[in-house]
């Protein structure tokens, strides 16, 4: 025979009441869990993936851009694919065109009134000045980049830098990161600041730089342009994975 009762029912975080059946031996059914699915949530802008390079799948010298945007990488010979990522050697001479990863310039590296953000993953235990990934160079009049130990201050230490046409920033990351360990690395740029994010740790420069754009191509492990004399041509000694470049517009 079956009796009813009311009891507290949990919806997701909400506790309702509700009739449930009891038996006849007279034991009441517990407190009930039902699931609810998460509130969907409306970003407050919209995101448009440029580009996105593993860096784990090179084949026959190409790193493919997994996001179907085709902006292939075109990976020097002296470079080592691994299913970790990409292994940068020593450096034994500069200049060296086989040192880098090369991917033909594309609106989409220029940054404009929408918020830039490049990620990348790095592991290294080298503390010299490397640049990882850039968008141009000292020699344009505007450029981007993300490096290690930048002016050869603070080794081991990443660094976002944004030279625009109202003026330049740049901001450290808050630790050395040369531990031989993966660390991933964000640069955010707005329209009033320059943001670094280092393992979820951040920090900001306020500073409007304007719109950054340039022709070269985008650059992975070092200059794209260098002689080793006057052009010095900061190669990076380590592994690289996990690139990807957004830009997000307010809604």
């Amino acid at each position: 025979m079956l009796t009813s009762r009311t009891v507290r029912v949990r919806v997701g975080v909400l506790t309702v009441w509700a009739i449930v059946g009891i038996g006849a031996c007279g034991q009441d059914a517990a407190e009930v869990e039902v699931p609810t699915s998460a509130p969907t949530t409306t970003l407050p802008y919209t995101v448009e993936l440029v580009g996105a390079w593993p860096l784990t799948d090179v084949a026959s010298g190409v790193a493919p851009e997994r996001s179907g945007n085709g902006l292939d990488g075109s990976v020097g010979t002296a470079l080592e694919a691994t299913s970790e990522g990409i292994t940068f050697p020593a450096v034994e001479r500069e200049p060296d065109t086989q040192r880098t990863i090369s991917i033909p310039d594309q609106p989409g590296f220029d940054v404009g009134a929408g918020e830039f953000v490049v990620t990348i993953r790095v592991r290294t235990t080298d503390a010299g000045e490397h640049n990882l990934v850039q968008h141009g160079q000292n020699d344009q009049p505007t450029f981007w980049k993300v490096e290690l130990n930048a002016n050869g201050e603070r080794p081991g230490v990443p660094h976002c830098t944004f030279v625009g046409d109202v003026a330049a920033a740049a901001v450290a990351g808050p630790d050395r990161i040369d531990d031989g360990e993966w660390h991933t690395i964000t640069c955010r740029h707005t329209a009033t600041k320059v943001r670094i994010e280092v393992d979820g740790e951040t920090r900001d420069n306020d500073k409007v730089t304007g719109v950054v754009a340039n022709d070269d191509p985008l650059t992975i492990g070092g200059k794209p342009f260098c002689d080793g004399a006057d052009i010095e041509c900061d190669y990076y000694v380590g592994v690289l994975a996990d690139l990807q470049i957004e830009v997000r517009t307010p809604r």
